[in-house]
């Protein structure tokens, strides 16, 4: 199997988090908050770097929660399938 490289170090800012006000974060404060450009976020989503989004609704409204992305950083920013070993569950996938 082909060794995979990413191109984009993530650094969670917990400060960003602080200010931001909200509770739930779309996918341009989710690339804010970890430092990359809003174009990568997809490529992180589906690669399993980051918990999985929340779907608000019924349409296509994603959102993750400023909650489970503290608790995330403070796991050490584990990759999604040991996050969800960890915590239980995340985002619209459970356990």
């Amino acid at each position: 199997m082909r060794k995979i490289e990413y191109r984009h170090v993530l650094k969670p800012s917990v400060e960003f988090l602080e200010q931001c006000g909200h509770l739930m974060l779309d996918s341009g404060e989710m690339a804010d908050f970890l430092g990359v450009p809003k174009s990568v976020m997809t490529q992180l989503a589906s690669t399993d770097r980051v918990p999985c989004p929340c779907r608000l609704g019924l349409g296509t409204c994603f959102r993750w929660s400023v909650l489970e992305l503290l608790e995330w950083v403070e796991a050490g920013c584990p990759r999604r399938r040991k996050w969800i070993e960890l915590r239980g569950r995340s985002g619209r996938y459970y356990t």
